[in-house]
C-alpha cells in the first residue's frame, strides 16, 4: 500500500471520529469549569455508539463514560476528568492504529 493509498483509507476513519473527539474535547473543558449538564454526557454516549469500535473497545469506551459520569453526580471533577481524557487516548490510539499494521516485536532465538 503506497502512502498515498494508506492516507486515503485513514481519511474516512478520522472523519467519523472527529465529532465524537470534538465533543469529548468540550465535555472535558466544560468539566474544568464545572459546567457540564447530562446532555452533553448524552450527546457523546449516543456519538460513541456510531464507532466502528471491536464489542471489547466499545465496552471500556462505556465504562470509561459511565465512571465519568458517576464522579461527576459526586462532585469529582478531577476523577471525571481523568476518565473522560483517558476515555479520549483511547480513541486516538484506535484510530491510529487501524489500518496500520503493527511493529513486531523481534524474536530471540535464545528462548
Amino acid at each position: 500500500m503506497t502512502r498515498l493509498q494508506h492516507s486515503d483509507a485513514v481519511g474516512p476513519l478520522q472523519e467519523v471520529f472527529r465529532p465524537v473527539l470534538t465533543a469529548l474535547g468540550r465535555v472535558v473543558n466544560q468539566v474544568s469549569l464545572n459546567r457540564t449538564d447530562d446532555g452533553e454526557l448524552y450527546e457523546l454516549q449516543v456519538l460513541l455508539e456510531t464507532l466502528p469500535l471491536s464489542t471489547d473497545q466499545f465496552g471500556l469506551a462505556c465504562v470509561r463514560l459511565q465512571n465519568a459520569q458517576r464522579y461527576l453526580a459526586s462532585q469529582e471533577q478531577g476523577a471525571a476528568r481523568w476518565e473522560l481524557n483517558t476515555l479520549r487516548q483511547q480513541l486516538c490510539v484506535h484510530l491510529g492504529a487501524e489500518g496500520v499494521p503493527r511493529p513486531r516485536r523481534p524474536v530471540s532465538g535464545n528462548r
